[in-house]
């Protein structure tokens, strides 16, 4: 694990430091040497189900953000749907950086930590199958051109929490989801921290020039509070100190950021990884129910479209260039 811990910072080191042109060049390198490392597969494990083909769903260890993660399942279940396959997701087997060392829920498979599979399948049953493909964890995630969200719902719509997880969220989310469904809300999301200077995302703006456009938003779509999104302590409190009518949801955050740390493997020192992804994911589920929404792009905003379906009264993705 420490082995994919270097290799992730020194991805992230690459990404702030390198100029775009080799920044490029070494993304591109990266994913045929991943090509190279875990290629596609057709697997013969057993006898069960001859008449079906299964594509088992991996990611590159140590893989990524959570939400990144899951934006990349949901690319693979489109993929092997459109194959015929059978998807399943295995988080299991392969290293990521949310695993716990004691089982969750009774399952030592990340995605089933708080998903349910695309399918009625075990992975027990998938290998011990006579026709199955391993992915090889390279394939496009959800992320881009919102115009292509609506026939991309279907897919999230196969894989809901599971009912532990349901439970959960509930009671993390009841009494902010009631007070955005008692008026109209505008869903903020600022992501900070290792945002910072990575080539390829989105530039961050400054606390006071993103306040004062949801400032602006806020009057002009007539909404009443805000939700805010969050994993900086610093936009938190910025926003408890002007926002009356503000909601989130109590989590820690960071108040310190060391540039080059990725926060994907960064939890608190006073909860799980698994308890950090659960209050994450209770975030981007309240948001999901908001009125309007107000972001630059990142993965959790992409996923409360989804969740959202669409539904939203308002979206402003801003465009702040990238690094």
């Amino acid at each position: 694990m420490k082995f994919y811990h270097f290799v992730n910072s020194l991805k992230i080191l690459i990404g702030q430091k390198a100029p775009l042109p080799i920044f490029k060049i070494l993304l591109r390198l990266r994913i045929i040497y991943k090509n190279i490392l875990m290629p596609e597969k057709k697997k013969s494990f057993g006898k069960l189900h001859s008449d079906k083909t299964f594509y088992v769903i991996r990611l590159y260890p140590p893989a990524t953000g959570f939400l990144s993660n899951y934006n990349y399942i949901l690319g693979a279940i489109e993929y092997a749907c459109k194959h015929n396959y059978i998807p399943i997701v295995d988080m299991e087997n392969y290293m990521t950086l949310y695993h716990e060392d004691q089982p969750i829920n009774g399952t030592n498979n990340v995605w089933e930590y708080y998903f349910v599979q695309p399918s009625n399948f075990t992975l027990s049953e998938v290998y011990n199958s006579k026709n199955v493909i391993l992915s090889n964890g390279t394939l496009d995630s959800l992320l881009g051109k919102i115009e292509n969200y609506p026939q991309r719902i279907e897919y999230a719509e196969m894989v809901p929490f599971n009912h532990r997880t349901k439970l959960d969220i509930n009671k993390i989310t009841c009494s902010i989801v009631e007070k955005i469904h008692e008026g109209k809300t505008l869903g903020v999301v600022y992501r900070a921290t290792d945002y910072q200077s990575t080539k390829g995302h989105s530039k961050i703006l400054p606390l006071e020039v993103f306040f004062n456009i949801v400032e602006e938003r806020k009057k002009l779509w007539g909404l009443d509070s805000v939700f805010i999104m969050t994993e900086s302590e610093t936009a938190m409190e910025f926003f408890k100190e002007r926002v009356s009518d503000l909601l989130y949801i109590n989590r820690p955050r960071i108040s310190k950021y060391k540039s080059g740390t990725n926060i994907s493997g960064l939890t608190p020192d006073s909860i799980s990884k698994h308890e950090n992804t659960l209050l994450y994911l209770a975030e981007v589920f309240t948001l999901s129910k908001c009125h309007s929404i107000i972001s630059i792009p990142n993965n959790g905003t992409y996923v409360a479209l989804l969740w959202n379906m669409m539904r939203y009264k308002n979206i402003e993705i801003l465009n702040t260039g990238k690094y």
